[in-house]
């Protein structure tokens, strides 16, 4: 949730209308129906003053924290695939699914460089030919 959304919830769940929360906290009421839109953001000192007159963090109100005060994980960035991990992944996504345990198991190392060579095997072979074609070239992958 959007600290405009929290705040209105807190006043919701108070009883209180906008203009109390406005007057007690000596900001205009228009301003406190734009942080509870979400269309301006309050600013630190704004933010400590809402969480001084709710009782509650700032870090709650910003959404760092639950109810009970436990803290929010920080959202973790996984980059986006490229074109090519992508076709890549799909590729290895067709793969019958016991030549994907046999790279997963016997060669996570090389299992990028192993899953474009199976794939160009699975063009032109049967699942039990490339078996035999990994069992019989191991070394080399």
């Amino acid at each position: 949730m959007k600290i405009g959304d929290i705040i209105k919830d807190l006043r919701l769940n108070s009883n209180l209308t906008q203009q109390i929360v406005a007057e007690n906290l000596e900001i205009s009421r228009s301003v406190l129906s734009q942080y509870e839109n979400n269309l301006v953001e309050p600013t630190a000192y704004v933010v400590a003053k809402f969480a001084k007159y709710f009782d509650v963090s700032t870090d709650y109100l910003l959404g760092l924290e639950d109810d009970f005060g436990a803290r929010s994980p920080a959202p973790t960035h996984t980059p986006a695939l490229t074109a090519e991990e992508s076709k890549i992944l799909e590729q290895y996504r067709s793969l019958p699914e016991q030549l994907r345990k046999l790279i997963q198991t016997d060669f996570p190392n090389n299992a990028p460089c192993f899953c474009q060579t199976l794939i160009i095997f699975t063009r032109r072979k049967s699942c039990n030919t490339i078996l035999f074609c990994i069992h019989s070239h191991a070394a080399e992958f």
